[in-house]
């Protein structure tokens, strides 16, 4: 995937250094109509003033022209973080394996590569004023 400077893109990145946000392309997009395009999708979650976010994107390889399809999922949204399951990290009793950023290492090498390992899962947690706090853990299927 390229991005609007035409850099390469992971399939899945986010957390803390991605401002908190999450971006993954996924499939299963329904074409109903027949339209002239794929089953793939470009989306994005965030949080913007208390209002949690899906923005998707028509094409995956971006330009500076297209524009995201931005939707309010939820309001009073307090938190939204992520945490990743790293597949090379041991499941045992006290070793931490929830990461606050997806990929591990954001170093230029790996990003312009564009292929990053997707996490065995990632676990949302939301806090959303006058319901207290919700939290998910969702398995990344493997590519």
């Amino acid at each position: 995937i390229r991005n609007e400077l035409g850099e390469l893109e992971s399939a899945l990145w986010g957390g803390e250094l991605a401002e908190d946000s999450l971006n993954l392309t996924r499939t299963g997009w329904h074409n109903g109509r027949q339209q002239p395009r794929g089953n793939l999708e470009r989306v994005r979650y965030l949080l913007e003033e208390g209002v949690l976010y899906r923005e998707s994107y028509a094409v995956l390889d971006r330009t500076d022209v297209n524009e995201p399809r931005r939707v309010a999922l939820l309001d009073r949204v307090e938190r939204f973080e992520m945490r990743f399951l790293d597949p090379k990290t041991p499941i045992q009793p006290g070793v931490e394996w929830e990461l606050d950023e997806w990929p591990t290492n954001w170093g230029v090498s790996q990003r312009e590569s564009g292929l990053v390992a997707p996490p065995l899962a990632i676990a949302f947690i939301l806090e959303v004023e006058g319901i207290g706090e919700i939290s998910r853990l969702l398995e990344v299927p493997g590519v």
